[in-house]
C-alpha cells in the first residue's frame, strides 16, 4: 500500500463502529486509482461497516437537523392542505433550490419520496406534525371559506360543512396523479371530513371539560372570576362599555350586578350563595344599600323639589302668623252691633238658600248667636265660614257644580259686607293669606289622593308662595309614605308603582326636569331592587342548581383523574358526594370571593378599573367556539390528508 494512502497500517476490523456516511458510493470505490485514499480496501471484508439509511442520521451525531427538517416539511404540508410537495418541487423548477431547474416533475418525485420515507420511519411524529399544521390553518385558507360560509348557521351544519371543505381540500392536496385521481382523493377526504367534523365537537368539549379543572389549578382566583363575568355578559349581549354607561346612568350606589343583564344577574346570585367570604360581602353590600332606600328617594325628593322645610314646623309658624296679623283686625270689627245696611242685606234676606242658611248658623246653639240681628257682621261671618266648609266638601266629593253655586252666594255675601266694613275686608285678608299657605299645605300632603289633573290645575292657580307651602306638603307625603314602608319592601312601588301615581307625583313637580330627574332615581331604586330581591328573597333551590351546574366544574373530570391513577375510592366518593356527577351547588371560593368583591362593588372607579380590565379580554364564548371550530376543521383535514395520500 502506498505511503501516501491514509489509511496504510490501520486495522480497520479492530474499529467496529465506523460508519461511512455514503454508502451509495462504495462498489464505485473498488478498483480505484491512487489517488483514491481508499483504493485498495475490501470493503465488503469489514463485518462493523454497514450502510444507513438517510433517515437513520436523525438518530446519529449530526442528524438532529434533518430530523427537523422533515418535521417542518411534515407541518408544512399539514399546513397547506397537502399542496406542500407541490409547492417545493414548483420553487426548485423555477430557481434550482432544493430541487433541479425547470425539473418540476423530478422534484416532486424527490420530495414525495423524502415524506414517505420519513412517514414509514416515524409514523407518530409525521402524523403529530401535519395535524398541528392542519389546526394552525383550520380557520385559515380555503377551509376557512367553508367556516366563514357556515358561521352564522347552527354549530353541528357549521362544523360537518367546515369538516367536509378542509377534508376535502387536503384531500385533493395529498392526492397524486391526474385530476381524476385528485377529484376521487378530494372526495374521499371529503367524505373523512365530514364524519371528523360530525363527530370531533362532543369530543373536543368532552377533552376541556376534563382539562379546565386541570388548567384552573394554576389561574389565580381573580383571574377566573373576570372569566365568569365576562362570559355572562357576553351571554347577556352587553360589552363592558355598555355595562360602564349604565352604572353612569344607575347612580354612585350601583352595581355591576344590577348594570348587566339577567345571566351576570345569576351569576351573582350563585356567588352570594357561596358560604364564607363571598356570601358576607354580598349579604352586607346588598342589605346597607336596601337599608338605605327610603333616606335616599326623601332626599332625591327634597333636591328636586327644592324643599327641605318641616311640614309641622311650616304649620305652626302659619298658624302664629295668621293669629298675629289677623287677630287684631277681627277683635275691631267682629262686634253684634256692626249691621250690614238694609239696602246691602236684602238680596241676602231673599236668597232662599242664604236665607235658610242664616237662620240655620242663628239656631245652632254651638254659636249662641240666637239673639243677634240677621245682619249682624258676626252672623254672617259664621255664614260665610260655614260655606266655606261646604265649599270645600265639594269639590272634594267631585261636585263641583254645587261647589261653584255655593262659591256664588258667599261673594254675594262677602261683597256686601266688605262695602260695609272696609276693615272685615282686611281682616279676612290678613287670616286668608296663612289660611291659603295652610291649605296649599295640606292639598300637597294629599296629593296623591287626588286627580291628578285636579291636582295639576290648584298648582297652577297658586301664588309662589303657597306653590312653596304645596311642595312642603308633598315631601311629607312622600315623607310618611317611606316611613310606613315595612323593612326590607319595596318603597319605589308604593310610591311610584303604577301609571297613575307616577302622574300624580308629576303634578305635584314645578315641572318636567325637575319630575324627569326624580324619576330616574326612582328607575335606579328600582333595579336596586331587582337585585335585592332576585339574590336574597324567594325560593332559589331550583334555578340554583341550574345556575351552579353551569357556574362551577363538574366532579367527573377529578373523579376520572383518581379512577385514572389508582385511586378508585376517591372517584367514588367525588361522584358519590355530588348526587352521582351532578355539579356542586356552589362555586370554589378561591372563585367566589374576587366575583363577588367584583359584582357586589359600589366602589365606580374600582368598577370602572374592573370593566377596562375586561374590554381588553376578547369575548371568551366566541373565543371558545372559535377554537374548537378550528381544531374540528384541523382535525378534519389532517383526516382528508391521510385519506388521500393512501
Amino acid at each position: 500500500m502506498q505511503a501516501a494512502d491514509p489509511l496504510a497500517g490501520i486495522d480497520l476490523a479492530a474499529m467496529p463502529g465506523d460508519v461511512v456516511a455514503q454508502p451509495q458510493a462504495a462498489p464505485a470505490l473498488q478498483g480505484a486509482n491512487l489517488k483514491d485514499p481508499l483504493a485498495g480496501i475490501d470493503l465488503s471484508a469489514i463485518p462493523a461497516l454497514r450502510v444507513m439509511e438517510p433517515m437513520e442520521l436523525s438518530k446519529g451525531k449530526g442528524g438532529v437537523a434533518d430530523y427537523v427538517d422533515n418535521i417542518v416539511r411534515q407541518v408544512a404540508n399539514g399546513a397547506t392542505f397537502g399542496f406542500a410537495d407541490e409547492i417545493a418541487a414548483g420553487l426548485g423548477s423555477l430557481t434550482g433550490i432544493g430541487g433541479k431547474q425547470d425539473q418540476y416533475d423530478a422534484n416532486l418525485e424527490a420530495q414525495r419520496a423524502q415524506d414517505k420515507a420519513f412517514e414509514a420511519q416515524h409514523p407518530i411524529a409525521s402524523t403529530a406534525a401535519q395535524l398541528a399544521g392542519g389546526i394552525a390553518t383550520g380557520g385559515a385558507g380555503i377551509a376557512k371559506l367553508g367556516g366563514t360560509a357556515l358561521a352564522k348557521v347552527p354549530a353541528v351544519v357549521r362544523n360537518v360543512g367546515g369538516g367536509a371543505v378542509a377534508g376535502a381540500t387536503a384531500g385533493f392536496g395529498s392526492g397524486e396523479g391526474g385530476v381524476e385521481n385528485r377529484l376521487a382523493s378530494a372526495g374521499t377526504g371529503g367524505g373523512v371530513g365530514l364524519v371528523v367534523g360530525a363527530a370531533a365537537p362532543p369530543i373536543i368539549n368532552a377533552a376541556s371539560a376534563m382539562a379546565a379543572p386541570v388548567l384552573n389549578k394554576f389561574r389565580s382566583g381573580i383571574t377566573l372570576a373576570q372569566q365568569k363575568v365576562a362570559q355572562a355578559l357576553e351571554r347577556d349581549g352587553m360589552t363592558p362599555q355598555q355595562v360602564q354607561e349604565t352604572l353612569r346612568q344607575l347612580g354612585p350606589e350601583s352595581f355591576i350586578a344590577d348594570a348587566a343583564g339577567d345571566n351576570t344577574l345569576s351569576l351573582a346570585r350563585v356567588a352570594a350563595s357561596t358560604p364564607g367570604k363571598a356570601k358576607t360581602t354580598a349579604s352586607e353590600a346588598l342589605s346597607a344599600r336596601q337599608d338605605g332606600q327610603g333616606s335616599r328617594i326623601l332626599g332625591k325628593a327634597e333636591q328636586t323639589l327644592d324643599n327641605t322645610a318641616n311640614f309641622y314646623d311650616n304649620v305652626d309658624d302659619l298658624l302664629a302668623r295668621r293669629e298675629a296679623a289677623a287677630k287684631p283686625l277681627y277683635d275691631r270689627v267682629m262686634r253684634p252691633e256692626n249691621l250690614v245696611p238694609e239696602e246691602k242685606f236684602a238680596p241676602l234676606a231673599t236668597d232662599p238658600f242664604l236665607s235658610k242658611t242664616i237662620k240655620g248658623v242663628k239656631g245652632d246653639e254651638l254659636y249662641g248667636m240666637a239673639d243677634l240681628p240677621d245682619n249682624s257682621l258676626p252672623v254672617l261671618d259664621a255664614v260665610k265660614k260655614r260655606l266655606d266648609d261646604q265649599i270645600e266638601a265639594a269639590r272634594r266629593a267631585g261636585e263641583n257644580n254645587r261647589a261653584r253655586l255655593l262659591q256664588e252666594r258667599k261673594s254675594a255675601l262677602v261683597s256686601a259686607t266688605d262695602e260695609a266694613f272696609p276693615e272685615y275686608a282686611q281682616a279676612r285678608a290678613a287670616w286668608e293669606g296663612p289660611t291659603r299657605a295652610l291649605d296649599a299645605l295640606s292639598k300637597g300632603r294629599e296629593f296623591i289622593k287626588s286627580d291628578a289633573e285636579i291636582t295639576a290645575k290648584e298648582i297652577a292657580k297658586l301664588t309662589d308662595t303657597d306653590r312653596e307651602f304645596f311642595k312642603a306638603g308633598v315631601v311629607r307625603q312622600i315623607r310618611d309614605i317611606l316611613y310606613n314602608t315595612p323593612d326590607g319592601a319595596d318603597a319605589v312601588k308604593r310610591l311610584f308603582g303604577n301609571k297613575m301615581k307616577r302622574e300624580k307625583l308629576e303634578a305635584a313637580f314645578p315641572d318636567k326636569a325637575a319630575f324627569f330627574d326624580f324619576q330616574r332615581a326612582m328607575n335606579s331604586e328600582a333595579m336596586f331592587y331587582k337585585t335585592n330581591s332576585t339574590i336574597q328573597a324567594g325560593s332559589r333551590t331550583a334555578p340554583m342548581l341550574m345556575e351552579a351546574a353551569d357556574a362551577a366544574q363538574s366532579p367527573l373530570p377529578s373523579a376520572l383523574m383518581k379512577a385514572a391513577t389508582g385511586n378508585k375510592l376517591g372517584a367514588l366518593m367525588d361522584v358519590l358526594s355530588q348526587g352521582g356527577g351532578r355539579a356542586p351547588n356552589k362555586l370554589p371560593e378561591k372563585v367566589a370571593n374576587p366575583l363577588a368583591d367584583l359584582l357586589f362593588s359600589n366602589d365606580q372607579t374600582k368598577n370602572l378599573n374592573a370593566l377596562a380590565e375586561l374590554a381588553r379580554r376578547a369575548p371568551p364564548l366566541a373565543v371558545g367556539q372559535a377554537r374548537r371550530d378550528l381544531l374540528t376543521r384541523g382535525l378534519a383535514a389532517e383526516g382528508g390528508l391521510l385519506s388521500g395520500g393512501q
